[in-house]
């Protein structure tokens, strides 16, 4: 599988509409297999989308979505999981490893969903 995280020096750009760093991630069988950065500048939002895509991107992790820009996303078939805060290989480590839980929520998010662990069971079921 391959996800991308919008960064900001290390840590999880907070807003993804604005973000134009990214690495991209290959996991194979729990294992980092491929971590490269792109640099997005210039592009607008809907060709990152579209250039993420065609690295074969199947999830984003980040930060503050907005609405629409979660729709054009997830039209595009890349799934999402926003709300997210913290050093990125903080956040990929508890994510490979399923800790991902409400304690990497942006602050004012945890009301939004129940406590519940997010990364290697989800991916087996939902990736599939």
């Amino acid at each position: 599988m391959k996800l991308a995280i919008p960064y900001w020096n290390d840590w999880i750009s907070p807003v993804l509409d604005e973000a134009y760093h990214f690495r991209v991630i290959e996991l194979r069988e729990d294992d980092i297999a491929d971590d490269r950065a792109y640099d997005l500048s210039g592009k607008s939002k809907f060709e990152r989308v579209q250039y993420l895509r065609s690295l074969g991107v199947e999830m984003i992790l980040c930060g503050a979505v907005s609405n629409g820009y979660m729709q054009v996303i997830l039209l595009s078939g890349i799934r999402v999981i926003p709300w997210l805060r913290g050093r990125i290989d903080t956040i990929l480590g508890v994510f490979i490893n399923g800790e991902l839980s409400t304690g990497y929520l942006m602050p004012g998010c945890k009301r939004r969903r129940k406590r519940r662990r997010i990364g290697k069971h989800f991916r087996e079921r939902n990736l599939r």
